[in-house]
């Protein structure tokens, strides 16, 4: 049987406060039901009969064919089991059970750390993995023979693995796990068993053997909802959208989309939109239109198939929100609904490979770039002052949708220079991505060296490519802030640069950095 299993927070001491109330009262409402036999667990249980609701596509075609009077109707069925074991209660639901869960009160990671405790390193079959940056993207990677985590590809210093799924050690446990919240268990039980069954998921949850082989997933440790930095963090978050900024702040979809999401509804109380997409924008939008002051928890989203119908839980606002928040010494990350906290020592490693990176600030003596000055009147000021080729607006289009701009600016001593100011992280990761993106593109694509070529022919007279010395992409970023790059840059951006260093390295290219001032 397979099931799926979720684990509420310790906070939660009653069934009642596992559930939205509003699901248990009013038309298609949740209703207990009790078991006739007598089980060896505490337990409740809530089924919803027959919720119905015309197909989206009835209204296409009312008008030019006669199906209104058929009464077509779609129907569907849902139950959960809320059950109590060593103090902690669990919710097993069946078909869209999941959706009375009150998923503010679910534990982060359950089954994530459940599956990682158990499974067999050698034998993954998934993973699911959100980038840490505000330009976020999200990845599933299947294998149909079961490998371990380098061969399918994870960054282990910019991915967070949000599910995995494979084969466990012991077959005599189950015969396949997966988890993120949840966890997905396949095994030979009945519904008699279900208490021990958790008892024993609890017990396995709570087990460190995860940090042999994947101690990465604790790179970012979510935050208790008691604790207070919790409140101090939502207080900061609520003005940063209230101010409608778009600075450290963006939104990622909670889960990968299926297939079948024809579009998402934004709703708050009976005022509501269609979004082909979601995005800060659109939502910035819905929120001048409601002016409600509790956005957060009263604003939802759910992704709705071609017949209008929802195939995604319904979300909260709050869990589409990805944002960082810094102080001193911590740094804050909120993805998913929830807060976490960066591990120190993560922080530290991400700073010391920055650092290593080296910074070319004094070599280049790059003049500062004026109040007002646009990047472009910037680089052709410097370019002509320091006799360097101008590749900025010199687009190569490889196709109709595919165009690059290899770099900015090109110097003598084969020098790729890509210019960005620091005016926001998302502004920063295509930065970043272009300095990776061109560094593959030149050791791979013999167009990019023959545009190079002419544009150094006509620059130098004559003086053809490749140039002396090993090419190098150095980042170039203006800024006001003051000291080192790596104490500038926004954490999403440090773990950003790090990734796309790397990947410059790979090519066998160098990088480095150069911060550039501002003229006072």
């Amino acid at each position: 049987m397979k099931l799926s299993i979720y684990l509420m927070n310790e906070d939660v001491k009653l069934f009642r406060q596992a559930l939205q109330l509003k699901y248990l009262s009013g038309d298609d409402a949740f209703s207990e039901v009790e078991s006739p036999v007598d089980l060896d667990f505490e337990c409740v249980a809530y089924v919803q009969k027959n919720k119905s609701r015309a197909p989206k596509w009835v209204s296409f075609i009312d008008g030019h064919f006669d199906v209104n009077s058929l009464g077509l109707m779609n129907a569907s069925n849902s139950f959960i089991l809320l059950l109590r074991v060593r103090n902690r209660i669990f919710g097993v639901p069946f078909g869209y059970g999941y959706s009375v869960l009150d998923r503010s009160k679910i534990e982060p990671s359950f089954g994530l750390k459940v599956t990682l405790n158990v499974i067999d390193p050698q034998r993954i079959e998934t993973l699911d993995t959100r980038n840490i940056d505000l330009v976020t993207k999200q990845r599933r990677t299947h294998v149909t023979v079961g490998s371990t985590v380098s061969e399918l590809g994870l960054n282990q210093n910019i991915d967070w693995v949000r599910f995995v799924s494979g084969k466990p050690v012991s077959k005599d446990f189950a015969t396949k796990l997966s988890g993120s919240d949840p966890l997905s268990i396949t095994t030979d039980v009945n519904l008699g068993d279900l208490g021990s069954l958790c008892e024993d998921l609890l017990q396995k949850f709570q087990l460190d053997e995860y940090k042999k082989q994947f101690e990465f997933v604790d790179y970012l440790r979510p935050l208790k909802r008691s604790d207070p930095k919790v409140i101090e963090l939502d207080m900061k978050l609520n003005q940063i959208i209230e101010e409608r900024k778009t600075d450290k702040v963006t939104v990622a979809l909670p889960e990968i989309p299926e297939s079948n999401v024809d579009r998402y509804k934004i709703f708050c109380g009976y005022q509501n939109d269609y979004l082909e997409e979601v995005t800060l924008e659109a939502i910035y939008d819905f929120l001048e239109k409601v002016n409600n002051e509790e956005f957060f928890q009263k604003v939802f989203i759910v992704g709705m198939d071609s017949e209008d119908k929802p195939v995604t839980a319904k979300f909260k606002l709050y869990e589409f929100i990805v944002a960082e928040i810094r102080n001193e010494v911590e740094t804050f990350v909120l993805s998913l609904g929830n807060w976490f906290k960066a591990d120190n020592n993560y922080v530290a490693k991400i700073k010391d490979l920055v650092d290593s990176i080296p910074d070319v600030t004094t070599q280049l003596n790059i003049p500062p770039i004026r109040k007002g000055e646009s990047e472009g009147e910037f680089n052709k000021r410097v370019g002509e002052l320091n006799d360097w080729a101008l590749f900025d607006k010199e687009l190569m289009y490889f196709s109709a949708t595919e165009k690059y701009e290899i770099c900015d600016l090109l110097t003598l001593d084969n020098r790729f220079l890509c210019v960005k100011k620091m005016s926001s992280s998302a502004t920063l990761s295509h930065l970043f991505a272009q300095g990776s993106v061109s560094a593959r593109l030149l050791r791979g694509d013999s167009r990019v060296s023959e545009k190079i070529k002419s544009v150094c022919s006509q620059q130098w007279q004559g003086t053809g490519y490749p140039l002396q010395g090993i090419p190098q992409f150095v980042y170039v970023i203006p800024t006001l802030k003051e000291g080192a790059i790596s104490d500038c840059l926004f954490f999403f951006s440090l773990i950003n640069l790090v990734d796309h260093a790397r990947s410059i390295k790979e090519v066998g290219y160098d990088v480095a950095l150069c911060k550039v001032e501002y003229d006072s």
